[in-house]
Order: C-alpha cells, then structure tokens, then sequence
C-alpha cells in the first residue's frame, strides 16, 4: 500500500500459446518465465496482493511452486488468442474483491513476456501515478536513433513519405526524444476496468532501460533474453 491506496497486481497467464508452445512456463536460464514476474512482485514493497490470472492447470501448477496466488482458473472465454487483456484483469478484479472483501483502487497487470522487469520498476510505477494524480500509467522505453520521418512506402516503385515530411539534412541529434510502451507494466484506476478501459485521460509514463523492452514471443526473443541474462546478470 502506498498512500493508503491498494494496489491489486494481475499476472495474465493464459495456456495455448501459439508462437512458442507453453510459452509462459518455457525455461529461461533455469527457472520457467513465469518465475521472473512473480519473483519482482513478491519483491514489491507497494502491493497489496499479488495474483496468477491463467485458465491452465498445467501453468497454475507451476506458479504455485513459486508461492504466488492462483485463487481461480480463468473462463475460457476470457482466455482465447483473441480475448484482449482487459477482460482477464476485469474477471481478476472482480473475484478478488469478492474473496477478499475489499475494493482495491488501483490494477496493476505485469507481463509475464518481459523478464527482466524489477520490483522497483513495480513501486516507481505506484509511487508516480499517485504522487501525479493519474489515472493510468504504463512502462516506456525510449526510442533510439530513429524518427516518424524514416517511415516510407513504395508507391509506384518510388520511395514517398508515409507519416511525415522528412526535411533534407535533417541530423540525428536534431530529432525530438521519442518513446514507446514497452508492453511490461500497465497501472490503471479501478474505475477504469470497471468500463473495460486500461488507459485514461491522463497517463503516466515510467522511463525504463532499454533490455526491460525485451518482449518474449517468438524463438528469437526467447534467445536473445537469453543471451542478455547470461551477458549482464
């Protein structure tokens, strides 16, 4: 708790993946994906109760091992490769203020594709939504040495401007910092996933370090975290 607001944490964790088979329980260095969300949240000071969102026994099985909540299987109509995120963290917000009988005031949902993501990425994430009064916030990563300008098409086998005009001579430096959601940390306001909403008015960003954008969803991703886990620890 952080200001006297609870904060319920969400770990959406559906079976059936189709990219890498089992893809949420696939070893990375020597513990399952799922070991590495489950261990920053427990790791959390700001939490207030920290759950596994799956419809998988096998993955339920698993979680279980790493002393996290698995209160409830999730519907199956909440976990198709078409159900979007929204509805799982509705379904995880509503049982778990029935089990608990409590209103949380905030939703957190961490990925379990994004290892790399710290307990202090957690509680920064808390501390400024609160502290700036919003309504949502959510990790980013910036974007570097690149530029809307760059985006082209090919018409007519020609190369054309898709987004914006790209002005000659235009340097690297002279581009305006940009940034993207890194897809690892999504903090929203309990009225939100009442309306089936994640973002709001008012967002909040977390500027995070380039490696937490590791995303794992194909074999290639799965590699390259691991190469970064036994490079950088």
């Amino acid at each position: 708790m952080y200001k006297e607001k609870k904060v319920l944490c969400i770990i959406p964790a559906r079976g059936g993946s189709k990219s890498i088979k089992d893809k949420n329980i696939i070893t990375l260095g020597n513990k399952p994906l799922i070991a590495y969300a489950v261990s920053a949240a427990r790791k959390s000071k700001l939490l207030d109760e920290v759950i596994v969102s799956t419809d998988s026994l096998k993955i339920k099985n698993v979680a279980l091992k790493y002393k996290v909540k698995v209160p409830f299987l999730r519907p199956k109509k909440y976990a198709t490769n078409k159900s979007p995120t929204i509805e799982s963290l509705k379904h995880g917000l509503l049982e778990m203020e029935k089990i608990n009988k409590t209103k949380y005031d905030y939703v957190l949902c961490l990925q379990v594709t994004n290892p790399f993501v710290k307990a202090q990425n957690i509680d920064n994430l808390i501390k400024l939504i609160i502290e700036q009064k919003g309504d949502s916030a959510t990790s980013v990563t910036k974007v570097e040495d690149f530029n809307p300008t760059k985006l082209k098409i090919i018409k007519n086998n020609k190369l054309e401007d898709y987004l914006i005009k790209e002005k000659q001579g235009t340097r690297r430096q002279d581009f305006t910092d940009l940034y993207k959601r890194n897809g690892s940390l999504y903090l929203s306001q309990r009225e939100l996933i009442i309306k089936n909403k994640i973002f709001g008015k008012k967002i909040i960003p977390l500027v995070m370090s380039e490696y937490t954008q590791i995303d794992i969803n194909t074999k290639f991703d799965l590699r390259l975290a691991e190469y970064l886990m036994k490079s950088y620890k």
